[in-house]
């Protein structure tokens, strides 16, 4: 009776010791208490910020969800981690990887073929335009597209960046009208863009046609 008592006796010793723990690991954010109230939590914190603690406990790193994820090798854009390849422009260099743009364009796939290849010189063209073609290559999108078709369309066209080539040249086809006719038709016949001719002389032939018609 006695050993029984004493045994009932330590296991409730050893219960309290345990709740202490737990109650301190609860206190420094180790461990969340039971049936938690979210109107307990203070001010200016969250359930969220208190994961984060237990995260930096086991040196879990933070992650931030406010911004979207890079798409495709948008992270490594003009970026010097694992660089191999550098590409002089009018103003600036970009800091390229050779198993990326050769992976995504046959042109570079040929210049890399020789190893000894590191750097390419591009003098003829702005820095922000020859990055928005090396964008297109690493992610498929286009940016500036608005603002700088023709010259887009003119790097795409010495690089044979094909699917950029055509989205330039079918949004300058878009663009076409009376006002801009003798710019772009003459941009078409320098630059060999058919597509954009044939627009043009489509809009020509309209244009003809309604004045006789008048």
């Amino acid at each position: 009776m006695w050993s029984f008592l004493r045994t009932l006796h330590q296991l409730q010793s050893l219960l309290d010791y345990v709740n202490s723990i737990a109650e301190k690991l609860t206190e420094i954010g180790w461990i969340f208490p039971q049936n938690r109230n979210p109107d307990d939590v203070p001010d200016g914190q969250t359930i969220t910020d208190e994961v984060t603690q237990v995260n930096d406990s086991v040196n879990v790193p933070k992650t931030n969800n406010k911004f979207p994820k890079p798409t495709g090798h948008e992270y490594f854009l003009n970026n010097k981690k694992f660089s191999d390849v550098e590409i002089h422009t009018k103003s600036k260099t970009i800091h390229a990887h050779k198993v990326i743009l050769s992976g995504g364009n046959d042109f570079f796939a040929g210049l890399f073929h020789e190893d000894s290849v590191d750097s390419i010189h591009c003098e003829d063209f702005d820095y922000e335009v020859m990055l928005d073609a090396i964008r297109f290559i690493y992610t498929g999108k286009v940016h500036g597209l608005v603002i700088k078709a023709k010259e887009l369309f003119i790097v795409a066209d010495e690089f044979k960046i094909g699917q950029l080539k055509n989205k330039c040249e079918r949004y300058l086809c878009k663009t076409l009208n009376a006002e801009n006719f003798s710019d772009l038709i003459n941009f078409a016949e320098r630059h060999n863009a058919h597509l954009l001719k044939e627009a043009a002389t489509s809009l020509l032939r309209r244009k003809t046609n309604r004045s006789l018609i008048k």
